[in-house]
C-alpha cells in the first residue's frame, strides 16, 4: 500500500493518492489532535488506485490525523494545517 498526500503542511486544499497491490474498497477518516474525528468517508468501489481531496480551509490550524482503512488494514499520516 502506497499513500501520497500534498502539500504537507497546507493551508487549504489538501491531495490523497492511495494505492493498493488488489482492488479493494477504503474508509478514510480525519481527526484532530484531540481524537474527534472531523470528518469521514468510504469508497466502497474496489480498486487499486483511490485519490481525492480535502478542503481544510474551514479547519483551524493544527495537527490532524488521516486514517486510511484498507480491508484488514489501518494506516494513518499526520497533516498539518498551518
Amino acid at each position: 500500500i502506497f499513500i501520497d498526500i500534498y502539500p504537507n503542511p497546507t493551508t487549504g486544499i489538501l491531495a490523497w493518492k492511495l494505492l493498493t497491490d488488489e482492488p479493494t474498497g477504503i474508509t478514510m477518516s480525519m481527526c484532530n489532535s484531540l481524537g474527534r474525528e472531523e470528518m469521514a468517508t468510504s469508497s466502497p468501489v474496489p480498486t487499486q488506485v483511490h485519490e481525492g481531496t480535502i478542503d481544510l480551509q474551514k479547519y483551524n490550524t493544527g495537527i490532524y490525523f488521516l486514517k486510511f482503512m484498507v480491508g484488514e488494514k489501518t494506516l494513518s499520516r499526520k497533516i498539518i494545517k498551518q
